[in-house]
């Protein structure tokens, strides 16, 4: 059985089911009674992550999904529209609307999360994407240059994984505790090691040509998220922690795509990675199961 990809797994522990729920949680804790011109706004992505302007509370959730199902599952907890909202509610009363959709949508989120956040990372996964068993054909020239550069890069990912096997959990403490210096320095940690993929691509040498442009796009994300994943725990008050999450969420959006588009191109290329190759961090599971 193949792995299901490593780059939704992060951008989405560190994202969706963490930074949104928990963040919204400590928030509606420790914001003030009132909000003027600061307000608070409900956040997200451009697109996939969270859209307050185009998406309402889903009526359902699975609180506790264990296998992939495309059809009930969510990206991302989708909040009231703005205008819901009403532009001139107190702050309180916004925070109040806010918690209440994502209680309808997770009744049991706080108990669930890291049983639930898992299950999000497979709507990242194009349906036509499989984990194969092993192939006893030779490749061609072409592909194994392909196959040896997504090895490569796939072992990048594998040591940060190896590094940082909790990750849900980091991020939600120091989100529990943003004055604890250790904990900060835990998400700083997990932003540098996620940054350093994206440098260690971009000292690659033997790239194919045919991917270098895939290739460099998903370098850059890998640094972009990095740095903005850093800036979450130096954020000073609700709203500037509100507009750190927003700029990391509008970096995990690229860089998911990013990553799709360069295990799209290795699949139809005809790669293949085998459950023990580094390159299998390009694949997942026809059952969607790790």
């Amino acid at each position: 059985m193949g792995r299901a990809y490593a780059h939704a797994r992060t951008a989405l522990l560190l994202g969706a089911g963490v930074l949104l729920i928990a963040g919204g949680f400590v928030v509606g804790e420790r914001a003030p009674e009132r909000g003027g011109e600061g307000a608070l706004r409900a956040w997200g992505s451009s697109s996939a992550f969270i859209d307050p302007s185009a998406y309402a509370p889903l009526p359902q959730y699975a609180e506790t999904p264990s296998v992939l199902n495309t059809q009930t599952t969510p990206r991302f907890l989708p909040l009231a529209p703005r205008a819901a909202l009403g532009d001139g509610a107190p702050l309180s009363d916004e925070l109040g609307a806010i918690l209440r959709a994502l209680t309808r949508a997770r009744p049991t989120a706080p108990a669930a999360l890291e049983a639930t956040t898992t299950s999000l990372s497979y709507e990242f996964i194009p349906q036509g994407l499989i984990a194969l068993p092993g192939s006893d054909r030779a490749r061609s020239p072409r592909e194994q240059a392909l196959y040896e550069y997504g090895n490569e890069v796939g072992s990048y990912i594998q040591e940060y994984e190896t590094r940082h096997p909790n990750v849900a959990r980091v991020l939600r403490d120091q989100l529990e505790d943003r004055q604890s210096a250790s904990k900060g320095a835990a998400v700083r940690e997990v932003g540098i090691d996620l940054g350093a993929i994206g440098e260690k691509m971009g000292r690659m040498e033997q790239v194919p040509s045919d991917v270098r442009s895939l290739h460099a796009a998903l370098a850059e994300g890998y640094r972009d998220i990095g740095e903005r994943l850093r800036g979450v725990p130096d954020a000073q008050g609700d709203a500037a922690l509100l507009q750190a999450i927003e700029a990391y969420n509008a970096a995990a959006d690229s860089f998911a795509g990013d990553f799709v588009a360069l295990a799209e191109y290795l699949a139809l290329s005809g790669v293949i990675f085998s459950h023990t190759d580094p390159g299998s961090a390009f694949t997942f599971s026809a059952g969607g199961a790790f």
